[in-house]
């Protein structure tokens, strides 16, 4: 009888006990009993610990407790059930937990569930699970569209809560949990995180126990290299002699290897990953021992048959793979990542050269983990230090329980005086506070329109009333947000590189491209934030609890803004307030599809006034309109992300604004020196991107013309798709309905990569855009010569086979009427105002049905 059964079987249900035991669980970590046994009273946590101490087996030992004492009769009837959402902040990790839960949970009778389609796709099918995974997003817009789905919510397991901080996605958790709370008092909240400085913040908000602890369950030993060895926090030292010839990252990696261990480079950009990769794939193939080459052979030709493309990018996985070595980024596929991630798991690949990408991601430890710089640059803001939390996350990677006896962290630079100073402050400091991310004003936006669509709160007395249950306005009462002056104090400061674009510029000149800028010795250094001067920056959080005076400034400032939104959605028709009582707002249907596609009230308007000056243009034949229209129209939206610009591509992009200018719906096209044009142009590359990909042109050409990555393609696909059924939505409320057809249909098109000769054959359950083309290219041009073929002749057909004939064969349909072209109508640079057009409400606008075609030509060339 193991330590669990002994001490914990009166609490525990069987099933966990012998769940525990299949596992080898013998017994719990010192937090995780401290956790479990108040979750089990149904106590809401927050449990803030170490990575790898085992935060997910207390949220699975709760949640699966809570299944197994359930009543009887809900056992038996699945629809009394009650629910518990598992929240996640990336699909990656949300498929792992999937993968980690269903086998074990199913053979208890627990339905696990995953949805990881599109944010603005209603799949209320999950809801038939008993655990539902979800991100964060996901959820967040599940809910809002039904938020009676809230009441069969018994508990919600909250993985990375301290996520809440995020720039861009923290108000969406914060609202998200905000809305649970308040809708649903009786949901009980897990909030799981690693160490964070302020978690009693969370906690205190939540009605939360705090679960804190610094106890790893295996030893980590924080360190900088220098001089030949490696000091440590603890005082200790480890020799390591630089080899001859070797770089220090080298050297580091290489020692560890050849003691057994796995090593994670944690590099600043995609770029210097991958160079670092290949540097030490034949490196690390010398160091490894004997039986190790042969399971490099068979992973790259794992690789071949499992996530192998013909990109370049491919092939440079698969080289570096011979020597036990990959590299991680954004840019990959996901099916490469999972690869990557898998065989590093299992021991086989010994080193991953990463950007800090894979620290927020699936779980990857390894004994060494080595920061290559504490510094990132950005086009903004040049080289500035990265967050201490950030390289908390970074640093908890390493140290593997039952593989390692320790976890080791290297961290690495350029200039011996500043290495020392910041990796102590680094080593030894806390990391930043969580801060409500609320008054974000795009996206504060969208969660009160949201409010106003579901009727959660759709007076200016309920939204306010909503608001006060959110982090944000507790940390407002409680003293601990920054406040302006604070703020401004802040990026004023010498030390602050936010204001020194161009004397960066000098700087960059004359100590070259690609050299850390701490390697300078002039007072030119204050331009740039040093570790302590960062950690000075973290006092202004440090502020005794607010005075009323200062509550209620703040909250005048809230009502101010929240009043500022409520008459933007007046005005912009997202929408109107009741006739009977005109406190009360209701949702327009304007504004219903703008918050139920989940796309910001701003970009939904954007799109909406481009659609009908666009129709107006058309109508006085100053727009030649086509798919390059739609194409940038889509991708103007600031939710839509924008790609980095090189060198390379100022060229292409001129010359596209020169051949297109007739076709884009702008008012005027910003010309180079203009505020505007720097992101009118990254407009354009993503417009050139999508042309291409509708063209058929195959992935690997855009890829590597574009010197971007399948993961980037992919997301710019799915961002565009997005947009576009917001546009086809947004369409329906214009009386054109031919313009609704053509966004459909564009959607089809950049869903499947195909020009618009293939979309008849696409909507074909099994033919995506290489059968269609097959069919194509073999005579099979319609619906209606696939019905009239015989099924043998389809079958034929590379790619098709006898059960994919037979299916498309009954599926074939008589094909509907196609769009004919007209001639060109005249362009004009200079264009009518687009305010005059959109002033004039929806109603008042009407089209010329004689105009409401455009020119085809370009699209027959695409």
């Amino acid at each position: 009888m193991n330590e669990i059964e002994k001490k914990y079987s009166h609490f525990l249900h069987n099933e966990i006990i012998t769940l525990l035991k299949d596992r080898k669980i013998t017994q719990f970590y010192p937090p995780q009993w401290k956790a479990i046994k108040p979750g089990l009273e149904g106590k809401n946590l927050v449990v803030s610990i170490p990575t790898a101490s085992g935060k997910t087996l207390i949220a699975e030992i709760i949640a699966l407790q809570k299944f197994l004492k359930a009543p009887e009769e809900s056992k038996k009837d699945p629809k009394k059930r009650k629910k518990i959402l598992y929240l996640c902040p990336l699909k990656a990790l949300a498929n792992e937990k999937l993968k980690e839960f269903k086998e074990t949970w199913g053979n208890l009778g627990i339905k696990v569930g995953i949805s990881t389609s599109d944010i603005d796709q209603n799949d209320f099918r999950v809801f038939f699970n008993d655990l539902i995974i979800l991100t964060n997003e996901k959820a967040d817009s599940l809910i809002r569209s039904n938020p009676k789905l809230i009441q069969d919510i018994q508990m919600v397991i909250c993985d990375e809560i301290h996520l809440i901080n995020d720039e861009s996605r923290g108000i969406t958790l914060e609202f998200l949990l905000t809305r649970l709370i308040t809708l649903n008092p009786n949901i009980q909240i897990i909030g799981l995180s690693a160490t964070i400085k302020n978690g009693i913040d969370l906690a205190e908000w939540l009605g939360a126990n705090l679960i804190t602890s610094n106890w790893r369950p295996v030893k980590l030993k924080e360190g900088f290299y220098i001089k030949n060895q490696i000091e440590f926090k603890d005082g200790s030292i480890r020799k390591v002699p630089k080899l001859p010839k070797m770089d220090d990252v080298s050297t580091l990696t290489i020692e560890m290897v050849k003691e057994g261990g796995q090593v994670l480079v944690f590099c600043n950009s995609r770029r210097s990953a991958v160079s670092l990769a290949e540097n030490l794939s034949t490196k690390i193939r010398l160091a490894s021992k004997p039986d190790d080459l042969p399971l490099y052979k068979k992973i790259q030709n794992d690789f071949k048959k499992e996530a192998a493309d013909k990109l370049d990018i491919s092939k440079k996985i698969y080289n570096c793979l011979k020597g036990g070595v990959a590299f991680h980024h954004a840019g990959l596929s996901s099916s490469q990542l999972d690869f990557i991630v898998k065989n590093f798991n299992k021991h086989i690949i010994k080193v991953i050269c990463c950007t800090p990408t894979l620290a927020a991601g699936v779980n990857t430890p390894a004994r060494r983990v080595i920061i290559k710089t504490l510094y990132r640059y950005t086009s903004d803001k040049g080289s500035q230090l990265i967050p201490i939390m950030e390289y908390k996350q970074m640093a908890g990677r390493a140290g593997r329980p039952q593989y390692d006896p320790y976890g080791e962290v290297v961290i690495l630079g350029s200039n011996p005086d500043k290495l020392t100073e910041n990796a102590g402050v680094y080593i030894n400091g806390e990391s930043e506070d969580i801060i409500s991310k609320l008054t974000e004003e795009d996206r504060l936006q969208s969660h009160i329109l949201s409010l106003i669509v579901s009727k959660n709160a759709n007076t200016f007395e309920l939204i306010i009333k909503f608001l006060k249950n959110t982090f944000y306005y507790y940390q407002l009462k409680n003293g601990k947000l920054i406040s302006d002056d604070n703020l401004e104090d802040f990026y004023n400061s010498p030390y602050n590189s936010y204001k020194k674009k161009t004397k960066r510029k000098i700087l960059r000149t004359k100590f070259g491209k690609g050299k850390e800028p701490t390697n300078f010795e002039t007072s030119n250094e204050n331009l740039f934030l040093t570790a302590e001067k960062v950690l000075e920056s973290h006092e202004i959080h440090k502020k005794s609890k607010s005075s009323e005076n200062e509550i209620k400034d703040a909250e005048k400032r809230l009502n101010s803004q929240i009043q500022d939104i409520i008459d933007f959605f007046l005005e912009k028709d997202l929408i109107k307030q009741q006739k009977t009582d005109r406190k009360i707002f209701e949702a327009t249907k304007f504004g219903k599809i703008t918050s139920q596609s989940y796309t910001s009230p701003k970009d939904a308007v954007l799109i909406r006034e481009d659609i009908i000056y666009a129709l107006e243009l058309l109508k006085n034949k100053e727009l030649e309109l086509n798919t390059i229209s739609w194409l940038h129209m889509i991708t103007k939206p600031s939710g839509f992300h924008k790609l980095f610009l090189r060198k390379s591509d100022y060229e292409p992009i001129r010359s596209f604004i020169d051949d297109f200018t007739g076709n884009l719906i702008m008012e005027e096209v910003f010309s180079y020196g203009q505020i505007e044009y720097r992101n009118f142009e990254e407009e354009i590359k993503l417009t050139m991107i999508l042309r291409d990909w509708i063209s058929e042109i195959p992935e690997p050409e855009i890829v590597e013309h574009f010197n971007i990555g399948s993961g980037d393609l992919r997301r710019i696909t799915d961002n565009a798709r997005w947009y576009l059924r917001t546009a086809t939505q947004i369409s329906r409320l214009v009386e054109d309905s031919s313009v609704t057809k053509e966004i459909s249909d564009l959607n089809l098109r950049v869903s499947h990569g195909i020009k618009q000769s293939l979309i008849p054959l696409v909507k074909l359950k099994g033919i995506g855009r290489i059968r269609a083309r097959k069919l194509y290219n073999n005579g099979f041009t319609t619906i209606k010569s696939i019905k009239l073929a015989p099924v043998e002749k389809l079958a034929g057909v590379p790619l098709i086979g006898k059960n994919l004939a037979n299916s498309i064969h009954e599926q074939a349909i008589n094909p509907k009427s196609r769009t004919k072209s007209k001639s060109k109508p005249k362009s004009k640079l200079k264009r009518t105002p687009k305010e005059e057009i959109i002033k004039k409400q929806p109603s008042e606008i009407k089209i010329d049905k004689s105009n409401k075609k455009s020119n085809r030509a370009l699209d027959k060339f695409l």
